[in-house]
């Protein structure tokens, strides 16, 4: 979050107005930081990242905060939403402080408090051979190997880097390639320290990595152009690559995917700013992709009908606001006749999709298992195009036909004669929507678990509350209606 001048903060308000209770971070960035390790700071937290729960109802959440020793204009907010309800809404964040004020201003406590700022996180991801001495190491040397590799797979990845610190003994386990840390390297929840040389110690411990999660990373310094980055990707046994919100640069891209011949799951989504439509042609390589997020990116009508035509095994793709795809019917007409293994398909916000688009997954794509048809403003089933669809892709679980106004009793009727094994449904915005053509799919699809009414003007709060006694198991979601 940006605001429009720098502050000293001494204290941060959070205007939660729906389902509070999941934050677990809130950083403050500092632009004049001259390394970029340390340029996040933390100013909350919550120890282990999940959050207990709340009361769910809005609140002014107030955390006692560790007031940064800068003044800043850029605020990151981490959410969990484990345990909460459903998705969580800020009104307003206030930040409460001084304005353009001198140094001399500042408490002295306050500037002994920031010298003396503990680096372990950059200490732990630095972590070299030379870091480890050798001495007795007690007990633990009558300890199996197995024993002490079972105890380590249970710790999280910063820890693992502390104890390799300790002795020899534990610096030759936590280096164990085979470790699950290592194998599946999720660097996320450190995208504010990591830098270049904190790549370099992680190639020797992930010669076996199957996956690499990446997200958030590269946006504040240069740690992606690392050689050592370029390393870790053509390890043979990675499958699964996440770059979401991925700060990489077109050259990075086009040297990185070539590397990943091996890849079977790939995620760039909400890339737009960085990568551009000609880089996220070479994914059409990737010939053994099963899974292929592309939500927010620059892809275009082209380069996704090129994709889906050299992908032929994909079963999971994302095609969501791609704002620059200008005709999704040919985009689906290409994936329903060259993947014809599909099982999820996300179009949310596919603002060019029409009725016929939808006859081609009907057609073709018979094993669909989660469809997103939300916003879609152009889909009419008053064609009769989502009955079709419903008859032939009878397997469904997840449904979303989020603000489809178009959405009748025909429809609704349609979901419970052919859809028994349907779990989720997102009817949210839906204004001729039911409380008959409610009971009637709830009574027909006994697995439901979630069912999203929100803004459906003729289903009532009393409603709502009769439906959940009738059907505990199912989460029935209906907000902001009065």
């Amino acid at each position: 979050m940006h605001f429009d001048r720098k502050t000293y903060i001494t204290g941060i308000n959070i205007y939660e107005t729906y389902n509070p209770g999941a934050i677990v971070r809130i950083l403050a960035f500092d632009e004049s930081a001259s390394n970029s390790s340390h340029q996040w700071f933390v100013v909350w937290e919550i120890k282990g990242g999940c959050p207990p729960v709340t009361e769910q109802s809005a609140r002014i959440f107030s955390p006692l905060i560790k007031p940064p020793p800068f003044p800043t204009r850029v605020i990151c907010i981490e959410f969990n939403s484990s345990n909460v309800a459903y998705y969580t809404e800020l009104d307003a964040v206030e930040l409460v402080g001084k304005c353009d004020v001198n140094v001399d201003d500042i408490s002295l406590a306050q500037c002994i408090e920031g010298l003396n700022i503990d680096s372990d996180y950059e200490k732990e991801m630095l972590l070299t051979p030379q870091d480890s001495s050798s001495f007795d190491n007690g007990c633990f040397d009558l300890l199996p190997g197995e024993v002490i590799f079972n105890i380590l797979s249970y710790l999280p990845l910063n820890d693992i880097c502390k104890l390799a610190q300790v002795s020899t003994l534990f610096y030759r386990h936590c280096y164990n390639p085979l470790l699950p840390q290592h194998q599946h390297l999720n660097l996320q929840p450190y995208w504010f320290i990591l830098t270049k040389s904190s790549l370099d110690g992680f190639v020797t411990k992930c010669k076996r990595i199957r996956s690499l999660r990446l997200s958030w990373c590269g946006a504040h310094n240069d740690m992606l152009n690392s050689q050592s980055l370029l390393q870790i990707v053509q390890v043979p046994t990675l499958c699964r690559l996440d770059l979401s919100c991925c700060a990489l640069t077109d050259e990075l891209f086009k040297s990185l995917i070539p590397l990943c011949q091996n890849l079977t799951e790939l995620d760039v989504s909400s890339t737009l700013k960085y990568l551009s439509c000609s880089s996220l042609q070479v994914i059409a390589i990737l010939s053994k992709l099963v899974r292929l997020n592309l939500y927010n990116t620059a892809v275009d009508t082209t380069c996704a009908m090129s994709i889906v035509q050299m992908c032929q095994r994909l079963q999971h793709l994302n095609l969501g606001a791609c704002f620059y795809i200008h005709d999704y019917n040919q985009v689906i007409d290409k994936a329903s006749s060259n993947c014809p293994s599909i099982k999820s398909l996300d179009l949310w916000r596919a603002k060019s999709l029409t009725s016929t688009g939808i006859n081609y997954l009907a057609q073709r794509s018979k094993h669909l298992l989660a469809l997103d048809l939300g916003w879609c403003s152009n889909i009419d089933s008053q064609d009769g195009c989502l009955i079709e669809l419903l008859k032939c892709c009878n397997a469904l679980r997840k449904l979303y036909l989020t603000a489809n106004r178009s959405i009748s009793e025909k429809e609704l009727m349609a979901i419970a004669k052919h859809c028994p094994d349907l779990e989720q449904l997102d009817l949210l915005g839906n204004s001729s929507v039911t409380l008959a053509g409610v009971q009637r799919v709830l009574g027909c699809c006994r697995n439901m678990v979630f069912l999203d009414l929100s803004f459906c003007g003729k289903i009532t709060d009393e409603h709502i509350y009769h439906l959940s006694m009738q059907y505990p198991k199912c989460s029935i979601k209906n907000s902001h209606t009065q």
